[in-house]
């Protein structure tokens, strides 16, 4: 008697066949479920994704700040140096030569942003002893009489240049005595010789004249008899 050809296996069907799965269930042959994570899981990746984004935007913001202020103080420190550099430069010249010397604040598209210094020859005539120097960007004299008691008591005037044409100025002089004089011919009161230097961005428009001073900025006091300065900042 010939054998089967499956004689001694269990006969081979389709997969799908109904009893083919109940076998293959019969005989322990069942493949895992597919297991799908859980809604819950995803919720909470998303969760902490996010509170990442937020941390990351957090830093940056506060990054910025910083490196704004950060630029605000490296031109602020530049605009004293220069200040400080045409102060020494004009009571030098006064002493050495003699002269007459000033340290000029000009009035640059409405705002107190440069300054030039100037010897005052025999017979009037003016003539510069250094360059035209704008301030570093953003940088002014606040010229308010709370910020700058020293503004008012300077010499002014209005003078023709070959970058702006005719500026207003405003000018610290020095005696050949080295002494720093104001508009009565007697040297500057010590008590009330400060400038108030801001950045024009901290400037609240809607403070009034005279208000508060903004978050950063400097205070020179400008000895009359040495032209010295002490700079005072928040």
């Amino acid at each position: 008697m010939k054998s089967s050809p499956h004689h001694g296996t269990a006969p081979a069907f389709p997969p799908a066949c109904p009893y083919e799965r109940r076998r293959r269930a019969e005989n322990g042959w069942t493949r895992a479920p597919n297991r799908r994570p859980r809604s819950r899981s995803i919720a909470f990746t998303l969760i902490e994704l996010l509170a990442v984004i937020v941390l990351m935007m957090i830093v940056i913001i506060l990054a910025i700040s910083a490196v704004h202020r950060f630029g605000e103080e490296l031109r602020l420190s530049e605009t004293i140096r220069m200040i400080n550099t045409q102060c020494q430069l004009a009571r030098q010249e006064a002493l050495a030569k003699g002269h007459i010397t000033e340290v000029r604040f000009l009035l640059r598209d409405g705002e107190w942003s440069a300054f030039q210094t100037v010897v005052y020859r025999a017979g009037g005539t003016v003539r510069p002893i250094s360059r035209l120097e704008v301030f570093p960007s953003g940088i002014v004299l606040e010229p308010s009489p709370g910020a700058s008691p020293l503004f008012a008591a300077l010499h002014g005037g209005t003078m023709d240049t070959p970058q702006y044409q005719t500026l207003e100025w405003r000018g610290l002089r020095f005696m050949p005595s080295g002494e720093a004089i104001g508009l009565s011919g007697q040297p500057l009161d010590p008590l009330s010789s400060y400038l108030s230097l801001v950045h024009r961005g901290n400037l609240d428009p809607a403070r009034p004249p005279g208000g508060g001073m903004p978050a950063n900025y400097a205070t020179l006091k400008i000895a009359p008899a040495t032209s010295q300065m002490v700079v005072y900042r928040p």
